[in-house]
């Protein structure tokens, strides 16, 4: 970051939690986790960028324990995308989550579905 900062060029540091591997299995967990260290990420944009506004992330997906992988498109990223867009509102802070996302083989019916499913629970939570 200090190189970038140095540069002049404005970057961030996320997080992107796992529930089963790098997060509690729960939803409840996964967010209060991804929640507390949301704080600590904003500090160092405000003594690297002087960013001074709450601002809360989401990336929270679920370990598929069958393959091992990190799916994109479940439905249980949606959720934890909308629980921490309730908790920006309720702490008066910006929100961005992952959506949009899917985890279809090939561009079809079911790519757009998987898509709609995780973009629209964002757009209503954020109108």
């Amino acid at each position: 970051m200090l190189y970038f900062r140095e540069h002049g060029l404005r970057v961030s540091i996320g997080d992107m939690y796992a529930m089963g591997a790098s997060a509690p299995i729960t939803l409840a967990g996964a967010v209060a986790l991804n929640l507390d260290e949301q704080p600590a990420l904003r500090m160092l944009d405000w003594v690297l960028f002087g960013e001074n506004r709450l601002h809360l992330g989401a990336s929270v997906s679920i370990m598929d324990m069958r393959t091992m992988i990190c799916p994109y498109g479940r439905p249980e990223m949606a959720i934890a995308n909308l629980m921490t867009a309730q908790l920006a509102r309720h702490y008066g802070a910006s929100f961005i989550g992952h959506a949009g996302l899917t985890d279809a083989k090939l561009p079809s019916v079911e790519a757009g579905a998987r898509e709609a499913m995780t973009v629209m629970p964002i757009l209503l939570a954020l109108g």
